[in-house]
């Protein structure tokens, strides 16, 4: 897959660098993780738009976020992590400037999600 996927498309049209240009791809990678699919940009076949990744992430994000994730893992992770990863993923590719949030604190909160989804699982286990 070409790397040239993954560019942030404000840095792509402006050529302009920030510190935050790796947040986009970062969130497209998450969200393949959560799909269980590659990105593939959008392409017109005949008179339609195929298939995409983030055509179908900004569809289903304020409707039905549940929709995104992928049917092996959507009743393996508790809701509340899903819906919190889900937002964290979407701040990365925004394009939103107020939205916008270090990979530092990015980590953090994927960290505390991780952290959260352990201990459901153990208090599960336990019940």
């Amino acid at each position: 897959m070409d790397a040239w996927l993954y560019k942030d498309p404000v840095y792509h049209e402006t050529d302009f660098l920030t510190t935050e240009v790796d947040m986009y791809s970062f969130g497209i990678v998450m969200f393949e993780l959560l799909m269980g699919m590659l990105y593939f940009p959008p392409k017109f076949v005949g008179p339609t738009l195929s298939f995409s990744l983030m055509n179908d992430v900004r569809k289903y994000h304020d409707a039905n976020p549940k929709r995104l994730v992928d049917f092996d893992i959507r009743d393996q992770v508790d809701n509340k992590s899903l819906l919190a990863y889900i937002e964290v993923a979407y701040k990365c590719i925004s394009f939103n400037v107020k939205d916008s949030r270090s990979m530092n604190r990015i980590v953090k909160t994927i960290e505390k999600l991780l952290s959260f989804q352990v201990n459901q699982k153990i208090l599960s286990k336990a019940d």
